[in-house]
């Protein structure tokens, strides 16, 4: 079954933007758009995979950092994505897992941190 789009409930600070979840008041559960299961969060992620990691990868290049995935096919084990949602909240589920797609940009010194920051 094909997964929409992901749309961002927009903000003022966010208007304009896309992120693939819904933009809430900081005391509300932040939650996926269009994903009921885990099956559609997987699809989801392995849809999103190339422009995510392109994304960090430019960011990373133009700051002067190393882009880092998760080794294999770049996504959360499966298995630790279930185990967060029966932990956290199995009425919301899937939709509350933000983080299948990962990525880390590396820096050689705190300095390199700071240098970094206004790009990122």
């Amino acid at each position: 079954m094909p997964v929409p789009p992901a749309r961002e409930t927009p903000s003022p600070s966010t208007q304009g933007q896309t992120s693939g979840v819904s933009a809430k008041p900081a005391d509300e559960v932040v939650t996926h758009t269009g994903v009921q299961s885990i099956d559609d969060l997987y699809a989801l992620a392995a849809q999103s995979k190339d422009v995510f990691q392109g994304g960090v990868t430019s960011i990373a290049e133009a700051t002067g950092g190393q882009a880092m995935f998760r080794p294999g096919d770049g996504l959360k084990r499966r298995n630790r994505a279930q185990e967060k949602i029966d932990r956290d909240d199995p009425e919301i589920g899937a939709k509350r897992v933000l983080d299948v797609l990962g990525g880390t940009i590396l820096y050689g010194s705190r300095t390199d941190v700071e240098n970094a920051l206004p790009e990122i």
